[in-house]
């Protein structure tokens, strides 16, 4: 019963222990509580990520079924949560994707931890990538009851990156194929980067790079400028823009352009220098061959005989050649941008402007037209143009080569006179000799019935007037074979100085005082070899013309002197053979001629003078003379030089040259 008895200490103690229990009971209770509350709270935080999340989060039971998924799961498979709880990975992705999930679970439910990415088709449709981690989960005996996901859409970042990749393999082989790369330089650091096509344009190995591998690149004669470009860039912040050589370790030669500008933070500072450095050796050897090209071009087109230049759309001159400037005159700076109208004869406008027109519609067209001179004299021109394009395929110029036929084309003029003359000449030649034969009988009649009819006949009156009349045509048919250069000559040596005398004494000393003659005759003159009589009427015939031309008075000029010609010299109607000749001159003061009259001076027949239509075969005799005798004349008009280059000149008058081969 003792047992049963406690002392009151006992009992204290007892009490003070229940005491301490109820405490720990009550303080365990709290505990409890609080851990109750704090899983509570937890639970509350994990739902409400569970229920916001974009990531997509799931649960799975050991069967890999999904036993929870949260709403971005429903977003993903656009179906609710109750017909996705139960479901597997192969009756979501599909059977081959399916397959890798179980395999990468199975792994899960063993314990491991897996992080990985994956590329899966969703719905049957568009392929998405997935970032994934799995965990296992374990029950309150640390048994492995499922596994717990959370996966995120990647594949638009994927796409990003694939791109930047791409972008970046395509930079480089852009610098690589371009022969660009691309330096950088830390301020505060010193340190530079260069890009793997730095060290392929420099031919050196992919290293650390710095200051002294460029500066050993840079070529010797290159160094002071290339430094002088970095300093104005740092000191001065000038972009740096530098063309410059470099020597690669087997001592080939590159060139390359270096450019640069300094990179400041948000307050100014200079933080780094940027830039780009290509080799453009390439483009200098094709400037070089260009250059080379263009320079052969222009010793062509400057050593070329014929006249080249270039015209702008508008017509203007934009470049000439040296033969353009030394045959029509001009100085560069004066027909340069002037309109090629300028140097074309005002009648041939229409079929240079009509050609030009042509031209620049691509047609490639030939035509002749006469090239006004600078001192206004006019020469012909045989012309070619092509029109050349840009690269859009619009004609920007025109290209003209022209080559001068001014003495072509009096080469053709001399032919078609010759042709001429020689035609005229045979058939006066022809008439002339029949018309002989008849005037011989008709004179031998005359004479014998003349004998036969007393002086106070009534028909020898007639018959006088008939053998006058007789005579005058076998004068005539004297003049026609003269011209027809078929006549008989007596062949002499002839000083053309006694017929320049004769024929002052007996006709120019008849002349009226309002002409003046100023006779000047050269020393020692050779002789030629000719028909003294015949040359005599050539003197005649020409001094009259001359006084004729001069009705109100003026000088009449005759000169004799030697000419020597080292070779053939091309004259507008005919080419002097080279050798040595005796020239005689006539010079008038009188009104001179046009062309059109000139070109038909020495047709029988022809004359200016209406009230004088009998008369007509003077100069057409000198010509037949002059050509029997082996020479040449030349005739000049100053009123058709007026015509022909616009200069307003009271002078006119006619020049006669004609030149006899000394014999």
């Amino acid at each position: 019963m003792k047992d049963e008895k406690k002392t009151n200490s006992e009992l204290m103690e007892e009490l003070k222990e229940l005491r301490s229990q109820l405490a720990d009971f009550k303080r365990d209770e709290a505990e409890q509580k609080r851990a109750e509350e704090a899983l509570k709270e937890s639970e509350e935080r994990f739902r409400a990520v569970f229920e916001t999340a974009e990531d997509y989060i799931f649960i799975k039971d050991r069967s890999l079924r999904y036993t929870q998924l949260n709403p971005a799961m429903e977003q993903l498979f656009k179906r609710p949560t109750s017909e996705l709880i139960g479901q597997t990975d192969a009756e979501l992705f599909g059977e081959d994707a399916g397959a890798h999930i179980r395999e990468v679970d199975s792994r899960v439910l063993g314990g491991e931890i897996i992080e990985e990415e994956y590329t899966k088709p969703v719905n049957g449709g568009e392929r998405r990538t997935f970032h994934v981690i799995k965990v296992p989960m374990r029950g309150a005996s640390g048994e492995i009851i499922g596994l717990c996901g959370i996966a995120r859409d990647i594949t638009d970042r994927k796409r990003v990156e694939e791109a930047l990749k791409e972008s970046e393999a395509n930079l480089v082989e852009a610098q690589r194929m371009a022969h660009i790369g691309n330096w950088q330089r830390n301020m505060k650091t010193n340190v530079i980067s260069w890009s793997d096509e730095m060290f392929n344009i420099f031919k050196i190995k992919k290293q650390e790079p710095n200051w002294k591998h460029l500066f050993e690149l840079v070529h010797p004669d290159d160094i002071d400028g290339f430094v002088k470009a970095l300093t104005a860039m740092y000191q001065e912040k000038k972009p740096l823009d530098i063309e410059f050589r470099i020597v690669h370790p087997d001592g080939s030669l590159a060139y390359v352009q270096n450019r640069g500008e300094i990179v400041c933070d948000e307050s100014g500072t200079p933080i780094k220098t940027i830039g780009t450095l290509q080799d453009i050796t390439e483009r200098k050897q094709v400037e070089e061959a260009l250059r080379e090209s263009e320079a052969k071009y222009r010793s062509f087109i400057n050593n070329a005989i014929d006249v080249i230049f270039t015209l702008d759309v508008d017509g203007n001159y934009v470049e000439v050649n040296e033969s353009f400037l030394r045959e029509l005159g001009y100085d560069r700076e004066e027909i340069i941008g002037a309109n090629f109208i300028k140097a074309t004869h005002p009648e041939d406008h229409p079929i240079t402007l009509s050609s030009f027109e042509e031209a620049k519609r691509g047609a490639r067209n030939q035509f002749e037209y006469r090239s006004k001179k600078k001192d206004g004299s006019i020469q012909w021109y045989s012309s070619k143009g092509r029109p050349i394009y840009d690269s859009k395929g619009s004609v920007v110029f025109l290209e003209v080569i022209s080559r001068n036929i001014t003495e072509l084309k009096k080469t053709q003029q001399q032919l078609l006179d010759s042709q001429k003359m020689e035609a005229i000449g045979t058939l006066a030649g022809g008439i002339a000799h029949d018309f002989n034969n008849l005037m011989t009988t008709v004179l031998g009649y005359a004479s014998f019935l003349k004998e036969k009819a007393k002086v106070g006949d009534p028909f020898h009156k007639g018959l006088l007037a008939i053998e006058k009349s007789a005579t005058k045509a076998a004068e005539l048919t004297s003049q026609l074979l003269a011209y027809s250069q078929k006549g008989k000559y007596q062949i002499v040596p002839i000083n053309i100085n006694n017929i320049v005398k004769n024929v002052d004494e007996i006709i120019l000393r008849s002349f009226d005082k309002s002409i003046k003659t100023d006779i000047n005759t050269a020393d020692k003159l050779k002789n030629i070899e000719g028909d003294p009589s015949q040359i005599t009427q050539v003197v005649m015939n020409l001094t009259i013309n001359a006084k004729e031309a001069m009705p109100d008075g003026g000088t009449l000029t005759i000169q004799t002197y030697m000419e020597s010609f080292s070779e053939d010299t091309n004259r507008e109607r005919h080419t002097i053979k080279a050798g040595e000749y005796v020239c005689l001159k006539i010079i008038d003061t009188g009104i001179g001629m046009d062309k059109a009259v000139r070109d038909r001076i020495f047709e029988p027949y022809f004359t200016t003078k209406i009230e004088k239509a009998n008369i007509g075969f003077g100069m057409s005799v000198v010509f037949g003379v002059v050509k029997d005798h082996r020479g040449y004349i030349d005739i000049k008009s100053v009123t058709e030089s007026n015509i022909v280059s616009n200069i307003e000149d009271s002078n006119t008058g006619t020049d006669v040259t004609i030149y006899f081969p000394v014999s």
